[in-house]
């Protein structure tokens, strides 16, 4: 159930904008305070996600993210998290059902 939870957290944190790898998913989350993961919050809206989930490794973010891309939700561009159109739609319906 969390990972489920965190999973759909996830792809609602992408938009057409965000631009991510696991490791900056997992600073960001972890809370650090450092120009660069300020930064990253600032560049790519992740206000929300901001040390929120503490205690996740980096490994755990790269195992989300993993399934994020094998399900073809992101895709990477440049080494980097990018949402597809897939997961577009996906988050649409997601909204219209948690509305």
């Amino acid at each position: 159930m969390r990972e489920d939870f965190i999973f759909k957290f996830i792809l609602s944190l992408f938009n057409e904008q965000t631009r991510v790898t696991a490791k900056q998913l997992s600073l960001i989350a972890g809370g650090k305070r450092t120009p660069s993961v300020l930064f990253n919050v600032e560049k790519n809206k992740l206000y929300t996600l901001f040390g929120l989930f503490p205690d996740l490794s980096l490994k755990e973010w790269e195992s989300l993210t993993n399934t994020l891309l094998e399900n073809e939700l992101v895709d990477l561009n440049e080494g980097s998290l990018c949402q597809t159109a897939k997961g577009a739609k996906v988050k649409k319906i997601l909204r219209m059902l948690f509305q």
